[in-house]
């Protein structure tokens, strides 16, 4: 057989693998929205041609294209971003050993070169046609996430069910994006619990922005690749390198009159942070979460700057929970904070007397990360006297 002979059936191999995955619902398939998130022509596949090496129930006689999960590499804005996508599709999106030793070559790679690490996830959970060996799998994924933190950005985008152990994998990461009434993500499944617990009670897009904190974004698909995309760009390829700096058209000179007295008790507190920001851009970070203050990144001269800013006199327990969360990202990767401060007080709550040791770790926390910040802090103060 000539060279161009296995090249030309090595690309029917590959046309058959990408025809796989299918589009899911009004959403994309798993492939598509990988080609979607990144820049156009971007994606280089890796171990496109790996399928589960299971023997057993019959799975050699299955079509395992991709084990179940798309992972590569390629741009958004430019900036180089590994990615990896579970592909429902395919064996329900299981997790299996080829499938977690794809996603753990995705990381190692992402971690040497120094670039942040992207996953969609959606799966049924463990493969049980792999028996035990699939919980050696969740440990080894877990070890790589925990590696990984501090040293590359980790963004995780719920676009299915996201149940059980893989849901702690999800919770690793430093920002979570869910599918507004598509995804879920929970420990237990709702009727394990009781019968009159529903996926709306525990596991939602409202449950996780709202309640649980642990995710930070929620919309559509359009509207996730487009936070993901303006997202990056702010963020650091990892702890080793800076923030990507962009020219400055913004007027260095510009006289804002918002800024001359600021007012937080009459002026919504995001027009003041988009009065300082370059071209008016900020990027709000969990915005449904944690009310009483608002995060988020800006530009400074063409650099990404924190931002952390009370809209509220009363300090909340989730509000210290979002900014401690937020402040040691920006620790870890270098990036300058700037505070605008008002408070008067914690909020006055039968809730915040019930956690008082929980709430006292937590202010302790929130004062430990400011005082040990490395990168450049800025504080203006209205009012402060807890």
């Amino acid at each position: 057989m000539s060279t161009l002979q296995k090249l030309t059936e090595l690309e029917a191999k590959r046309l058959v693998i990408q025809q796989a995955s299918k589009p899911i619902g009004q959403n994309k398939s798993p492939r598509e929205r990988v080609n979607a998130l990144l820049d156009d022509n971007s994606f280089v596949e890796i171990g496109a041609f790996i399928k589960s090496r299971s023997t057993a129930f019959n799975m050699e006689n299955q079509d395992t294209f991709t084990d179940a999960v798309i992972c590569g590499y390629g741009t958004i804005k430019g900036q180089l971003v590994y990615v990896y996508s579970q592909d429902e599709t395919v064996m329900n999106g299981t997790i299996g050993e080829m499938h977690a030793e794809k996603i753990i070559k995705t990381y190692d790679e992402a971690i040497k070169v120094g670039a942040p690490i992207i996953g969609f996830l959606s799966t049924s959970g463990a493969r049980i046609q792999e028996g035990l060996d699939v919980l050696d799998c969740y440990g080894k994924i877990y070890l790589k996430a925990s590696k990984a933190q501090g040293i590359i950005p980790q963004i995780s985008i719920i676009s299915g069910k996201c149940q059980g152990g893989i849901a702690i994998f999800a919770g690793l990461s430093d920002f979570v994006c869910l599918y507004k009434d598509k995804a879920e993500m929970f420990l237990n499944s709702p009727n394990t619990i009781d019968k009159n617990v529903t996926a709306k009670d525990i596991a939602d897009s409202d449950v996780h922005t709202k309640k649980t904190g642990i995710a930070q974004y929620s919309g559509n698909e359009a509207e996730i690749l487009e936070y993901i995309r303006t997202l990056v760009p702010y963020l650091p390829a990892s702890s080793k390198s800076k923030a990507p700096g962009y020219y400055c058209e913004d007027d260095l000179n510009r006289v804002s009159p918002e800024l001359n007295e600021i007012d937080f008790e009459n002026v919504d507190v995001n027009s003041i942070v988009k009065a300082i920001a370059d071209g008016g851009e900020y990027l709000e970070i969990a915005p449904t979460f944690g009310t009483t203050i608002t995060e988020g990144f800006i530009r400074l001269d063409g650099y990404s700057i924190g931002v952390i800013a009370n809209k509220e006199v009363g300090l909340d327990y989730n509000s210290i929970k979002k900014a401690t969360k937020f402040v040691n990202f920006c620790n870890k990767f270098g990036i300058p904070v700037l505070t605008l401060t008002n408070v008067e007080h914690f909020t006055s709550t039968v809730q915040t007397e019930l956690l008082p040791f929980v709430e006292k770790v937590y202010q302790h926390k929130m004062c430990n990360v400011y005082v040990c910040l490395p990168v450049p802090l800025q504080r203006k103060n209205d009012c402060c006297h807890i």
